[in-house]
């Protein structure tokens, strides 16, 4: 069940019981100053250190097991980034890495950045559902992006957290939800969804982006159910006939066909 709610992320986050959600997977605004990534959004954040760690405790509060929380450092949000990882050095139990395979080059030679961090909170250490998931993940990042919003978060990274790190029915919080990624893999994967989205422009877009996806599943279960059920049907209709009764070419002495009785046939079917 995908549970959708407009609002402010830490009022609304206020209504949930503590320990409700087994996992909390989300990325805040990139606070870039430029303002270039949400046409709805302003990314623009003097308080932008403060209102992280409100959202971060609140997520502590209501998070059984553990919190997964992306940012980047860039130019402008670094200095927080790091005063964050320090403020919270108590709570944080592992530190991910999404390598970008094709990230946006910098200019003559400063440094490229192609990562970005999932900082792993709780009060135990993580552990995966398979054997030997390391704390990096590598992939290209999105190859176009809709113009509304050009930081929606890559499907693979997250089904990656998300598969790894929950069980089926368990409920998964993304307090920005943005574009809906989270809701879409958790429903792919079998997860309940809270989603909290500031701008009722996003949230429409994120129930239709999981509205589209269920479509997609249910027309993709059809055809495959009709593809199985004609594989089923040429089984059972297909004749074998015993080679000790078979001639040159599958026919019996008289010329005709074992299988359709035909005198002519030269079905390849039919001879086996």
């Amino acid at each position: 069940m995908i549970d959708f709610r407009l609002g402010d992320c830490l009022e609304i986050m206020k209504t949930l019981p503590s320990k409700s959600v087994e996992l909390s997977f989300t990325s805040p605004p990139y606070n870039r100053k430029r303002n270039d990534k949400y046409q709805e959004f302003n990314d623009i954040n003097g308080d932008w250190y403060e209102m992280n760690v409100n959202v971060i405790n609140e997520l502590l509060r209501v998070t059984k097991n553990h919190v997964i929380y992306n940012i980047q450092a860039n130019y402008y949000n670094r200095a927080d980034v790091y005063k964050l990882i320090g403020l919270f050095n108590k709570e944080i139990v592992d530190i991910h890495i999404w390598e970008k395979s094709n990230p946006m080059p910098a200019s003559g030679k400063a440094i490229t950045n192609a990562v970005e961090y999932f900082i792993v909170l709780g009060s135990k250490s993580l552990k995966s559902n398979k054997t030997y998931t390391k704390n990096i993940i590598t992939t290209s990042v999105n190859s176009s992006m809709p113009k509304e919003h050009k930081a929606v978060m890559k499907y693979e990274v997250a089904k990656h957290f998300i598969k790894n790190f929950t069980q089926e029915n368990d409920t998964i919080l993304d307090c920005f939800l943005g574009y809906g990624t989270t809701a879409i893999v958790c429903d792919d994967l079998n997860r309940n969804c809270i989603g909290i989205e500031l701008k009722e422009f996003y949230l429409d877009m994120s129930k239709k982006r999981v509205e589209k996806n269920k479509r997609e599943k249910a027309e993709e279960q059809i055809k495959q159910a009709f593809i199985d059920g004609m594989k089923e049907q040429l089984s059972i209709s297909r004749v074998v006939v015993p080679k000790d009764t078979l001639c040159d070419n599958n026919k019996n002495k008289l010329g005709m066909c074992n299988c359709c009785g035909d005198n002519n046939c030269h079905d390849d079917f039919c001879r086996g």
